[in-house]
């Protein structure tokens, strides 16, 4: 079952390391009115914050992995491509600043956003 962005929010204190979650306009669309994209974005997203990146190159892996281990405030970033009987929508999820928010004590330091790539 999908979760909404609103219960996303709402386990923050788990998540407190990625921040605020927040959507593009497309990507708020595609949630709204294709309930099968909504699942897919919500274990993507799961899968985001547990370590795995989906499309990404090893050079990022290991990027993001050092970001992890040292909380420095550098970003975090997937890749991921849903396909439907009408085709392909690649997105992307990107945390910035991650770590920020524990060093600084401010929430709004760090937050991971689920964007198209042409909405960058």
């Amino acid at each position: 079952m999908a979760i909404s962005i609103e219960q996303w929010n709402a386990k923050r204190e788990t998540l407190a390391k990625f921040g605020q979650l927040v959507t593009t306009s497309g990507i708020d669309y595609l949630t709204n009115t294709v309930p099968e994209f909504r699942k897919f974005v919500s274990v993507c997203l799961t899968r985001h914050f547990i370590g795995e990146y989906g499309e990404i190159c090893k050079e990022d892996e290991e990027l993001n992995r050092e970001t992890v281990r040292r909380e420095n405030g550098c970003n975090i970033q997937s890749v991921w491509t849903y396909t439907a009987p009408h085709g392909q929508t690649k997105f992307w999820i990107i945390t910035s600043g991650y770590g920020n928010n524990k060093r600084t004590k401010d929430p709004n330091a760090c937050y991971t956003t689920i964007l198209k790539p042409s909405e960058y």
